[in-house]
């Protein structure tokens, strides 16, 4: 005999929502409200009733607070600092039972009623998505909904153009919360159109792919300067509804980006223990500390090394490691990565000082263990907060985010090829090129001619066909011609993943020129 679900009147559900728009509910409550509804939403037409009672309380909700921003602006416009703004002014926007709270919860309720489950499939997940759009797309696209984010927008304008006023933009932050609830899950994505046909990418707002999308770009573009304050102010913002401001990388000051990688780093520890790894203890020589640090630390483990606290001591020096050691071991390690005698990396053609892996670096019969060696190097500096003098070029940095490489990336690598390649794109080459879809590699005075497709050689470049062939051809010369290295180079598996992860959605190459540490570089 299966299960029966017992009867709940309609009315009783909706008291169940009533919680939400209490004058007093703690997080636990709200906590415990939702785990409730969620259980109860297996019920036949329960989902729906809850549903329903959540939209008409937001309604409600955003009449009063429209009403109440209104009444703000004024006093706003007319005062000079914060402390002006005092009373009967700032009393409906009070923590607790102010409206903008309630509905932050409300809304919060909303998308977690819909939310799909982490291993549903995807013909759930999509059943899910189209529900909650059939319900909630006349809330947020309703006039008073609309009108509220003008005035709260407007508000913040003015916040902004008047000193000593944060304290306002702080109290205003549960209504800011409840704007990004609601673009959640209307943002774009990363648009295909920007990786195409060897297209640089460039950092705009994407094109907006609904009115709601449109809304969160536009507000978090006007809105930038309070939007990072109040990030910097309390950062645990970045680890709850604030995080959606990483899908308009423009808008994040890089301090408060550098801040949240660096905290996110650190809560993934998968409840590692640090204090259950020994101390990773080296002795090295200071000529040769790439090589003695490698031989000490290779065969360790990645946890090893990310959890192991490092106690450096260099041969023939006195003194106890209290961090200075470890700085100075951290600076001289990275300067002999890029020593010639390795053969590990090349500088690039415009910057002697900018790196990319060296397509000839089997002349040394370790290069492979090498690279691996330096990618965990470089995630432990990261975990470790370590500064290192480590500059790369864009297309490592772009391989690090899986983005395809472009003809801008050849410029700071090889400027006279680059050019080359540029007048070959803007030119009618009929009758004047005369390459094929192969590229010579010259390996110690060894001509070896590399096919880009499939009898490359044999297949001239022709005006109809010379935009794949630069992107071939920028693609084997940046990447492919040392995709060994690279691998290698990014195998150290338990920084990379989590690594490659924030990296991608901040699109952080667009500052590979600064310092490491400053790039959150990692591999």
């Amino acid at each position: 005999m299966g299960l029966e679900f017992p009867v709940i009147p309609a009315q009783n559900l909706t008291l169940v929502v009533r919680v939400f728009v209490a004058r007093e509910c703690s997080s636990k409550t709200f906590q415990n409200t939702i785990s409730t509804i969620k259980n109860l939403s297996a019920m036949p037409g329960a989902k729906v009733v809850f549903g329903q009672e959540l939209v008409h309380q937001a309604r409600i909700l955003s009449e009063n607070i429209v009403s109440d921003l209104d009444n703000l602006l004024p006093h706003i416009e007319r005062a000079t600092s914060g402390t002006e703004i005092q009373g009967v002014a700032l009393e409906k926007f009070s923590p607790g039972a102010s409206e903008q709270n309630k509905l932050l919860r409300v809304l919060t309720a909303l998308d977690h009623l819909f939310e799909g489950k982490k291993k549903a499939n995807d013909v759930n997940d999509a059943a899910a998505a189209s529900e909650k759009h059939d319900l909630v797309t006349s809330l947020y696209h309703n006039s008073t909904f609309s009108s509220m984010w003008d005035k709260l927008g407007a508000c913040l304008s003015a916040i902004h153009e008047r000193e000593n006023m944060f304290n306002v933009a702080t109290i205003l932050l549960p209504l800011i919360e409840s704007l990004m609830v609601v673009c959640k899950n209307t943002t774009t994505q990363d648009d295909p159109a920007n990786h195409q046909d060897g297209k640089e990418m460039v950092l705009t707002s994407p094109p907006p792919e609904s009115r709601t999308a449109s809304l969160f770009f536009s507000f978090t573009d006007n809105h930038r300067r309070i939007l990072n304050e109040l990030v910097r102010s309390n950062p645990k913002l970045m680890s709850g509804t604030f995080a959606l401001l990483v899908k308009n990388p423009k808008v994040l000051e890089f301090d408060n980006k550098r801040n949240y990688f660096n905290r996110s780093v650190h809560s993934r520890t998968n409840g590692q223990d640090r204090t259950t790894y020994p101390t990773l203890q080296l002795s090295v020589r200071r000529n040769h500390v790439f090589h003695d640090s490698f031989r000490s630390l290779y065969f360790k483990s990645g946890d090893e090394i990310k959890f192991g606290k490092l106690s450096i001591k260099f041969h023939g020096e006195e003194g106890v490691d209290a961090g200075g050691v470890t700085r100075e071991w951290f600076q001289v390690l990275a300067r002999q990565m890029f020593d010639p005698n390795y053969a590990l990396f090349i500088p690039v053609s415009s910057d002697r000082t900018t790196f990319h892996p060296n397509k000839l670096s089997g002349v040394n019969d370790e290069h492979l263990l090498f690279f691996k060696f330096i990618g965990r190097i470089i995630g432990k500096a990261l975990y470790e907060g370590r500064l290192l003098d480590c500059y790369f070029s864009r297309a490592v940095y772009k391989r690090i985010l899986g983005k395809s490489v472009s003809v801008k990336d050849m410029e700071s690598f090889d400027p006279d090829y680059y050019k080359s390649l540029c007048w070959m794109l803007e030119n009618d080459i009929t009758d004047i090129i005369t390459e094929s879809f192969s590229v010579e590699d010259d390996e110690f005075g060894v001509t070896n001619v590399v096919d880009l497709i499939p009898n490359g050689r044999d297949v001239p470049v022709t005006e109809d066909n010379k935009h794949e062939y630069v992107r071939l051809v920028v693609e084997h010369k940046l990447l492919s011609s040392v995709k060994e290295q690279m691998e290698e180079f990014l195998t150290g598996k338990s920084f990379f993943f989590l690594l490659l992860l924030l990296f991608h959605s901040w699109l952080f190459f667009y500052r590979i020129q600064l310092r490491l540490s400053d790039t959150n570089f990692s591999s």
